[in-house]
């Protein structure tokens, strides 16, 4: 854990200075109105390794990330907010379909999963073909496990099946505080257009939580939780677009 800390802690002190330099670099500009203040906005994929007790339970989870970073007119600092969906682990069923005796199965699929919201200051250059950025936010960690049931239809047996959700139930959830360091760099694709690669530890405070298996029969036809209770703390790493001037 110390380690994983560290690591991201130099991540981010690496891409502060070099931010700053980037951006004082640049030749002064003629007088004159300042620059516009920036809008950027950006959507990506989602890799996180949990770390600590979370570590031995889990694995890997994947999932999506978005953000959206507002600077002043003329200045590298700004405000981002991020958004996050990550699924670390999963679960799928047949089960028979009530009434059919059997002769009808439905996909039951449970997934563990963490929806995540933040915001916070972040520093980055403004010019040049690389932008290297870092940033800190502070937010909250929803986590929660969701099971499907999906049924297969349409068609006769030798056609393509459509799929179609019939119920879904959140089996167990809970808030925590979030907070995350992170940083990276941004290549100029075009004037518009950025390649985004991130890297961040985010520190998850105390919350219920539920693996693979912790769901279990309950003896009178029903699935009780058994949940697990700690820090969730994960390093994660974004590749992603980013859109703006």
């Amino acid at each position: 854990m110390n380690r994983v800390m560290s690591f991201c802690a130099t991540v981010v002190l690496a891409a502060l200075p070099a931010a700053l330099l980037a951006q004082t670099a640049e030749p002064t500009p003629p007088p004159g109105p300042p620059p516009p203040g920036r809008l950027m906005w950006g959507l990506g994929f989602l890799g996180g390794m949990p770390t600590g007790t979370f570590g031995d339970i889990v694995g890997a989870g994947a999932g999506f990330s978005g953000h959206l970073v507002l600077t002043a007119p003329g200045k590298s600092f700004g405000v981002r907010l991020e958004t996050s969906f990550l699924e670390y682990g999963s679960e799928s069923f047949e089960v028979p379909f009530a009434g059919t005796h059997g002769r009808v199965s439905l996909d039951l699929n449970t997934s563990n999963e963490i929806d995540r919201f933040a915001m916070g200051p972040q520093v980055m250059a403004r010019h040049g073909s690389f932008r290297p950025y870092a940033y800190v936010t502070v937010g909250a960690a929803y986590f929660a496990t969701v099971s499907t049931v999906i049924s297969q239809g349409g068609g006769s047996y030798d056609d393509d099946y459509d799929y179609g959700v019939l119920a879904t139930t959140t089996n167990f959830s809970d808030t925590t505080l979030s907070l995350a360091a992170g940083g990276g760099v941004q290549y100029a694709l075009n004037p518009r257009v950025f390649l985004d690669l991130g890297l961040r530890y985010v520190a998850n405070g105390n919350v219920g939580w539920l693996a693979e298996g912790d769901l279990v029969d309950d003896g009178q036809g029903g699935a009780r939780p058994r949940p697990h209770y700690g820090k969730t703390s994960l390093v994660e790493f974004t590749v992603g677009v980013s859109f703006g001037r």
